[in-house]
């Protein structure tokens, strides 16, 4: 076991406080050696020349895409907006095109000849069930049917008109 004075001289060499702590720190000046110190300031200031302009080109790299890619983006929405104001612009030309079309009149050409052919040919059928139509009423009256005769007579003047 130890002593109380023992114990003392313990605690104040744990607490830096004794005769050989304190002389210790006189004789040895807890620094790095002087190499050591300036091979590390080198390197730091040897780092330090690169890190200014590696900061500089990554902010120019940053730059330069953001800008692109800003200029790409407007680009592209410019590009769809001309693109459907063309596809808008082609459909009211066209709308406009064929309102001009319907206002303009329309030219028939008409072959006179086929209608006055097929006029004479209808005339000529009309005449020809006009004739069959009296021949009939007339045989009606012959065989003594005047009623009937009197019913096919209004028929035949509701359908064509009286006969001349």
């Amino acid at each position: 076991m130890s002593t109380p004075a023992e114990d003392k001289d313990l605690e104040e060499y744990l607490r830096r406080k004794s005769a050989l702590s304190l002389g210790y720190k006189k004789i040895y000046i807890e620094a790095p050696p002087e190499e050591l110190d300036r091979a590390i300031t080198a390197r730091a200031r040897r780092a330090l020349r690169w890190l200014v302009p590696g900061v500089l080109s990554l902010l120019i790299a940053l730059g330069l895409v953001v800008g692109i890619n800003v200029g790409v983006d407007r680009l592209v929405t410019v590009s769809v907006k001309a693109e459907k104001n063309a596809v808008r612009i082609k459909a009211e030309r066209e709308k406009q095109r064929e309102e001009e079309r319907a206002k303009q009149p329309v030219a028939v050409v008409i072959d006179a000849s086929n209608i006055e052919a097929q006029a004479q040919k209808d005339a000529k059928e009309r005449a020809e069930d006009q004739k069959i139509y009296l021949e009939k009423i007339e045989e009606l009256r012959k065989a003594g049917k005047t009623k009937e005769a009197d019913i096919e007579t209004q028929i035949f003047n509701e359908k064509y008109g009286r006969p001349r």
